[in-house]
């Protein structure tokens, strides 16, 4: 499969979410297992962006 780089932002709401309840990232990771993504390797960062997400996913 092929391998993406995808760059991600949490809205408040989910900073929120994530900031009570820091499972969710692996709880979002698995929704995305059953639509054919698998998680490779995850960053939080600083700047425009939140996470660095890198994936293998089924294109279409």
């Amino acid at each position: 499969m092929p391998i993406f780089i995808v760059l991600s932002k949490l809205t408040d709401a989910g900073f929120e979410t994530l900031k009570s309840k820091p499972e969710r990232v692996k709880e979002v990771n698995k929704k995305l297992e059953k639509m054919s993504v698998k998680m490779l390797e995850q960053y939080t960062v600083f700047g425009e962006y939140d996470f660095v997400n890198i994936v293998e996913a089924r294109i279409i």
